[in-house]
């Protein structure tokens, strides 16, 4: 093995759904129910479902409820092909942590995104992207309130993988 001559100044290491580090945060349960269950994916954002109880959905256009966080309180569920297999997926009816405020890790359906960067997400799946003007999310897209790419620029060897700082 040679000795290594280069430095990785922009590495970034985590778990989807993980919390990144300390510093002021605010987790609230919920129930999950979306339209379709398979975007019940743990790194996306999630609105309320319905404002009598506290049920959430993927996506949605309602009142942001949060990015559903924690991936190692929840059952494992596997996958339809093998039960034991490892998912971020879960089913409705399961319950839910989700971040208000706070710094987690998250996957970026668009890559390299940039210190600063205003954080969207899909109305339909809750997956998440980015915008450098938060006035245009694109088609399809809403813009996650308060909450900005943070600490890491993009690495080329997780691209998609970023932290971001919700502060609601």
């Amino acid at each position: 093995m040679a000795f290594p001559s280069t430095v990785k100044a922009d590495l970034i290491s985590g778990v989807i759904g993980e919390i990144s580090h300390d510093g002021p945060s605010r987790v609230r349960p919920g129930m999950l129910d979306s339209a379709d269950a398979e975007n019940n994916v743990i790194g996306r954002a999630f609105t309320y479902a319905s404002t009598s109880a506290e049920t959430m959905t993927a996506g949605g256009t309602g009142a942001f409820a949060g990015i559903l966080v924690l991936p190692k309180t929840h059952v494992l569920y596997g996958t339809s092909g093998d039960t034991l297999a490892d998912s971020l997926v879960l089913p409705n009816g399961a319950a839910g942590e989700f971040m208000e405020m706070g710094y987690c890790y998250v996957s970026l359906a668009t890559p390299n995104a940039p210190i600063g960067s205003f954080v969207v997400y899909n109305t339909t799946t809750g997956a998440l992207g980015w915008v450098a003007d938060p006035e245009t999310p694109g088609a399809g897209n809403a813009l996650v309130p308060n909450c900005v790419v943070d600490r890491h620029n993009a690495s080329a060897d997780t691209p998609s993988l970023a932290v971001i700082k919700l502060t609601n």
